[in-house]
């Protein structure tokens, strides 16, 4: 079963530490929200 994706979920990197909280989805990316290094920043 597959769950959809929400906003302010976490992002996980393949070695399974956190890469931030998750903004929203546009097409095929992923955009984090902003953090304190600045602006918000797309993952395809």
């Amino acid at each position: 079963m597959n769950s959809p994706i929400q906003q302010y979920r976490p992002v996980m990197c393949a070695d399974g530490h956190t890469h931030g909280q998750l903004d929203r989805i546009g097409g095929d990316n992923l955009k984090r929200t902003k953090d304190e290094r600045g602006p918000h920043h797309w993952r395809p």
